[in-house]
């Protein structure tokens, strides 16, 4: 499976102007569009004849340890007001529409954004590569990229639940146990629960 990372301004002008991109040029893709949960990106990517189907996400780049240490200090720089965290329910979704591609065949890669083409997507693209070829090194080893570390550990939790390699039952999974795929220790993520139940209401 191939990725593609971008930052929404990249990604703008490549879905827009697609002939500026030579090295895509005669390739289709599936985009995951990663925007701010409460003001978006202010443009809405639609499938066209290169762009074969998106799927829209919205979540704040922050992650818990972050919100614990505003919260434990007082101190909220850097941490929105109306923050929304990455959470099982939006992992799937986005592991469903991949894997609906894969299946299907019908794009030559996955090309994820989100506004600086650096934490986001490209955590969710770490994920990906992680479950699908055995390695995310392409984006760890990359200094391009900085990868949202509960972005990344979700959608690891989900790739394994889903596809069978991990009993759940629909919420954060004690992945401990189950280093053998990753290259780091990935404790339980017990608030995910309460975000999911929010999220169903």
């Amino acid at each position: 499976m191939q990725t593609a990372v971008f930052g929404f301004i990249q990604a703008k002008c490549f879905y827009t102007h697609p002939e500026q991109f030579p090295e895509f040029a005669g390739k289709k893709y599936a985009l995951i569009s990663i925007q701010e949960p409460d003001i978006g990106n202010g443009f809405i990517f639609t499938p066209n004849d290169v762009c074969v189907d998106v799927i829209t996400e919205l979540f704040s780049d922050v992650d818990q340890e972050m919100v614990e240490r505003c919260e434990r200090t007082g101190r909220t720089e850097g941490l929105h007001l109306n923050y929304v965290l990455f959470n099982c329910l939006m992992a799937r979704r986005i592991i469903e529409f991949v894997d609906k591609h894969i299946k299907t065949n019908d794009v030559d890669y996955i090309l994820i954004h989100c506004w600086a083409g650096i934490s986001r997507s490209a955590a969710v693209a770490a994920a990906l590569h992680k479950f699908y070829s055995g390695s995310d090194m392409i984006i760890f080893k990359s200094k391009l990229y900085s990868p949202n570390m509960l972005v990344y550990r979700v959608m690891l939790d989900n790739l394994y639940g889903i596809f069978g390699f991990i009993e759940s039952d629909g919420h954060a999974i004690n992945m401990t146990q189950y280093s053998e795929y990753t290259e780091e220790y990935i404790p339980t993520i017990p608030y995910l629960e309460t975000n999911m139940r929010e999220e169903k209401r």
